[in-house]
Order: C-alpha cells, then sequence, then structure tokens
C-alpha cells in the first residue's frame, strides 16, 4: 500500500503519512526531532479528536495505536477546493468555527487543505496537532495543558498562520484573490 499523501514539514523532521482505503484513512506520523516530540503533537491531537467526537464535522476515529503514532479514521472525503465545494460551505465552516468556541478549542493551523468534504457535501476540519485550549482570563490566554492533558509545551507555534473564520470565507467567496498563495484550486 502506498500513501495517498507524505507531508514533511520545513525543517522540523516531522512526516506524517495519509493511507485511504475501503473507506478508511490512516494516518502515521514519524519525527525525528526532540523538539517535535517535546511538543507532544500526537498526544494533543488524540485529546483533541475526543474532545470533538460528538461534533458531526469531527473526523471519526475507529482506533489509535499510541506507540507506533498511527490513527485509523473512517475516510471523510476529498480536500475542499472549489470544484467540490458543497453550496453550502460557508454556512458549515461557521458552525465548525462555532462548535470549536462553545468548547474553548482552537485548531492553530487553519489552512484550506486542512478542510475535507466528502460525496455528500459534509466539510470535515483535519489535522489537530497544533490545537490548544483557551481559558477566560483577560486576553484569551492559551492554556498549555489542553484540558488537563498535562505537559503540552507552547514553545513553538505553527509553521502557517491559523486562519479566522471570516478569513476562511473570504478565501471561499473570492478564489481568484488567492489563488497564487492557496493551492485548493487544483
Amino acid at each position: 500500500m502506498n500513501p495517498l499523501r507524505e507531508i514533511i514539514t520545513n525543517g522540523l523532521g516531522t512526516s506524517c503519512f495519509f493511507y485511504k482505503f475501503d473507506g478508511y484513512a490512516l494516518k502515521i506520523e514519524r519525527w525525528n526531532s526532540p523538539t517535535l516530540i517535546e511538543e507532544k503533537l500526537h498526544e494533543r491531537e488524540l485529546v483533541a479528536l475526543e474532545m470533538i467526537q460528538g461534533f458531526d464535522w469531527a473526523p471519526k476515529v475507529l482506533g489509535v495505536m499510541k506507540k507506533a503514532r498511527a490513527i485509523l479514521m473512517k475516510d471523510a472525503g476529498e480536500r475542499l477546493t472549489i470544484h467540490n465545494m458543497p453550496s453550502d460551505a460557508i454556512d458549515q465552516i461557521t458552525r465548525i468555527y462555532d462548535d470549536l468556541e462553545s468548547i474553548k478549542l482552537r485548531h492553530d493551523d487553519v489552512r484550506m487543505h486542512e478542510f475535507v468534504v466528502d460525496s455528500d457535501g459534509k466539510i470535515t476540519l483535519c489535522d489537530w496537532g497544533w490545537c490548544s485550549m483557551w481559558v477566560d482570563k483577560v486576553g484569551g490566554e492559551r492554556d498549555p495543558s489542553l484540558g488537563g492533558h498535562e505537559g503540552v509545551s507552547t514553545k513553538l507555534k505553527p509553521l502557517h498562520c491559523s486562519k479566522t473564520k471570516e478569513e476562511i470565507i473570504e478565501i471561499i467567496t473570492n478564489p481568484d484573490k488567492y489563488y497564487d498563495t492557496i493551492d485548493w484550486r487544483k
């Protein structure tokens, strides 16, 4: 079985392999960077996925192999593009952001290719390794514990700025304006 895609993050020594087969998706993470291992990205993603399983837009986790840093999920579809975008995409994405706000969870790495859409037009937000919790303090301070998950460091910031709900809606409604910086038009 060959990986559907491999993502290697610039210079940080991480590789994620995504395999799709028979309605399933398998994500396997490999790091050779002590800094990324310290960040506990896999553990952070597992906590976030557990927190969002009640939402219909969440990736559906079927199994986890912690030592192998692997997550088996139901296949959520293909990357969202202007060619497969459902007519209610803005409503779905707004609901995702509103649901996350209701549980004080931030994805912290939202980019267009983190959204996937299935054949029925349902949008899912994927890839939760950089997420964080926000607490009710002045300024919405970041809570590195991720809701009680001990030891999640905040030394590293995501490599890409996370997009706000308004920025994602702007990209969706004006795709030609962003063609040179966003690869999601393909």
